[in-house]
């Protein structure tokens, strides 16, 4: 008996609250039109707020300078038409209409690459609350324009911004008044890219119109690049002034000095094949291979003039000139080796200096 009692109260309570909620629409939406800006005064723009969350980096596009993520806006503003006595509808306090009944701002993604930069898309939602305020949940997933600054590749730190604007409406219909964002601590994790932080500032343009700026810090994670691209080059670097040090008669010191010089060479393409084609932000691992290169080709000269001087002298008749030649030449290895080791050690300090700082 009890429980068909309760199941009686549950159902009247879910019938009024249906009657009230339709009830309510009816009144809310019989005169709403959402081609009228929900302005109270004419001339008076409507007050957008903001609200950035990133959910996902998806990737950058290191040679074309894209970043591809998912980007979630909160807009909210005030339209008084919406409001509404609780009391009167059985304390409903909020409700959910489809965004195409509702009055949205043409809000746009200004350097989005995509073809629909605008946030509005049909099966969307707005929530409703009794006091008129309105929140519109919008995402915007896809590429979007990002310039980057490759200098202290492949430990450097991006800047990414997103340009947020009114697209059809002007100073006086749309105005954004406050933006926040998250820290990012829900972001689901990218392999290439650690999120860093998020910030916000609203700006205007030339003829008025509000615009807000979202910007995204992201470190790269550098484990992967240590492993294939600085710990060959470091090593190599250190092979360089080896060369002088092997035995002529060994036969091995061009060997040596040719693999090195192609080893860079093959390093340089492998580099600047995977970074922006231009001259504004030259990686300094570039500068610094390009100067182990020089540094290689040096070597490889230096050994050509030595074993074609060495080779072309008439021997000596006596033992001790024979001997005196013999420590001549490893004099001029010995000077060689530390003057090519000063001159590499010299570069590798002041690269990673600079990359510190």
């Amino acid at each position: 008996m009890r429980r068909k009692i309760l199941l009686c109260c549950v159902l009247l309570v879910e019938a009024y609250g249906y009657r009230y909620e339709k009830e309510l629409h009816e009144h809310l939406f019989a005169n709403y039109s959402s081609d009228v800006f929900p302005s109270e005064t004419i001339g008076q723009p409507v007050n957008v707020s903001i609200h950035a969350e990133m959910n996902y980096i998806i990737g950058i596009d290191e040679i074309h300078e894209i970043l591809s993520s998912d980007l979630q806006l909160t807009l909210s503003w005030t339209d008084v038409s919406l409001a509404w006595n609780e009391d009167i509808y059985g304390g409903i306090k909020d409700i959910i209409v489809p965004v195409m009944r509702m009055w949205v701002p043409d809000v746009a993604i200004q350097n989005a690459l995509s073809e629909r930069r605008r946030l509005v898309k049909d099966d969307q939602q707005v929530t409703v609350t009794s006091s008129g305020a309105v929140f519109w949940i919008a995402d915007y997933i896809g590429p979007s324009l990002c310039p980057l600054v490759m200098t202290k590749y492949p430990f450097d730190r991006q800047k990414c911004t997103l340009y947020i604007e009114a697209l059809s409406h002007g100073k006086d219909k749309v105005q954004f008044v406050h933006i926040t964002a998250l820290d990012g601590s829900g972001i689901y994790p990218n392999g290439q890219w650690r999120f860093v932080e998020s910030t916000c500032n609203l700006t205007q343009e030339t003829s008025g119109d509000s615009v807000a700026l979202v910007t995204l810090y992201m470190q790269r994670r550098r484990e992967y690049y240590l492993v294939t691209i600085v710990l060959p080059t470091v090593v190599t670097s250190l092979l360089n002034p080896f060369v002088f040090l092997l035995p002529a008669e060994s036969g091995e010191k061009m060997g040596l000095s040719t693999t090195l010089l192609l080893f860079y060479s093959v390093m340089l393409t492998h580099i600047f094949s995977n970074i922006p084609s231009n001259s504004h932000t030259m990686p300094v691992i570039g500068f610094f291979l390009g100067a182990q290169l020089l540094l290689s080709a040096l070597s490889l000269g230096c050994s050509v003039v030595l074993l074609h001087v060495k080779h072309n002298t008439a021997p000596a008749k006596e033992d001790q000139r024979e001997e005196e030649r013999r420590a001549f030449y490893r004099r001029v290895d010995r000077l060689l080796f530390w003057l090519f080791a000063i001159s590499g050690l010299i570069l590798f300090i002041s690269i990673f200096v600079y990359i510190l700082n």
